[in-house]
């Protein structure tokens, strides 16, 4: 036995009895025959006269071959197997039928010829459910059905390169911004998984929520296309909330912390998303100018999560060389008048 598998405290002392007891050969003791554990269990003094305290155990007066040894085997009867059996312990947001028996305790303990469990109701509804699926895997008619939805319904897969999301195109760029911020902003912000799950979906929100292009050609008529109408139908509506930038985050509620990061997020990432509409080529490639009826987005840096202040072009103003540098904008509020580096193009036109 080397010292350095002991803990500190036993480890210290061991160590400084093989130092004092080189060339001494040391043999096992079982514990209900050890003196030492007579006093360092607790023992008053006049209850030692009927211990082997002065005398030692009854085997060292016997021959050194029936001496008792360190068991290297043990073999345990049934009941000292059941009482011995491994435990597996995972931690789950909520107890449901899918979570009984899956992949993760399998790949723990293999897979179980025999569960034994208490009487709780999700364990009932889940080998109700199993015994559910065993019978249609071995039932003739519901494999023809399953068949003849396979031949007329279907997805087919397409692959882009390997370690190239670049070709992804349009959904990869979509979050592309997005992911970067979230890494960068959160993942220092030791969130729960429920408050995690909520700030993701408000970013999915927030993505969902940036215009397109134009619903219509009316001039008079200033609503974009956005990803949410193809979802719902409609634009997606945020409720309105006090703006937290100006509290301490380490004084902000769950719920404010949350919302203090959405909003942080939108900040930044409507930012980026608004420059790289506006990218220019200089005069490596000619561009067209800003015309009158165009749809455009105003750069607005008070605008709440989830809002775009979006505008017909109604009049231009082209500096000496043609250009356009200043614009007129109808707007819900009015017209405005903004230089054209504070507006930015639909992205699809």
């Amino acid at each position: 036995m080397h010292s350095s598998t002991l803990n500190c405290f036993v480890a210290n002392r061991v160590s400084e009895l093989q130092m004092n007891s080189v060339g001494i050969n040391w043999r096992y003791v079982p514990t209900k025959q050890n003196p030492a554990d007579i006093v360092s269990r607790g023992c008053m003094a006049r209850e030692l006269l009927n211990t082997m305290w002065f005398k030692g155990p009854a085997f060292l007066s016997r021959n050194t071959e029936s001496w008792p040894e360190e068991a290297t085997k043990t073999s345990f009867s049934k009941l000292e197997l059941e009482q011995r059996k491994p435990i597996t312990l995972k931690c789950t947001v909520g107890v449901t039928d899918k979570n009984i028996v899956e992949n993760r305790f399998i790949g723990r303990r293999g897979i179980p010829y025999r569960i034994y469990c208490d009487n709780a109701t999700n364990f009932v509804g889940a080998q109700a459910q199993l015994n559910e699926l065993k019978r249609q895997f071995f039932n003739q008619q519901s494999v023809s059905d399953l068949e003849q939805f396979g031949s007329v319904h279907g997805f087919e897969f397409r692959f882009i390169p390997p370690r190239a999301p670049h070709f992804g195109g349009l959904w990869e760029a979509a979050i592309k911004s997005m992911k970067t911020l979230l890494v960068k902003y959160i993942s220092q912000s030791n969130l729960t998984f429920e408050e995690l799950q909520t700030v993701v979906i408000e970013v999915e929100a927030i993505l969902n929520s940036r215009p397109l292009t134009p619903l219509t050609d009316d001039p008079n008529d200033g609503e974009a296309l956005t990803p949410a109408h193809l979802l719902i139908g409609t634009s997606l509506k945020t409720l309105p909330e006090p703006q937290l930038n100006v509290i301490k985050e380490s004084r902000l509620t769950s719920w404010q912390r949350i919302t203090y990061l959405k909003q942080r997020l939108w900040d930044l990432w409507r930012r980026d998303y608004l420059h790289t509409l506006q990218v220019r080529s200089k005069w490596l490639e000619k561009q067209e100018n800003i015309v009158p009826g165009q749809l455009v987005m105003i750069h607005d840096d008070n605008l709440p999560p989830q809002q775009w202040t979006l505008g017909r072009i109604t009049n231009t103003s082209p500096g000496a060389d043609g250009r356009v540098r200043v614009v007129d904008i109808l707007t819900k509020r009015g017209t405005l008048r903004r230089p054209v580096h504070k507006i930015a193009p639909l992205p699809i036109e």
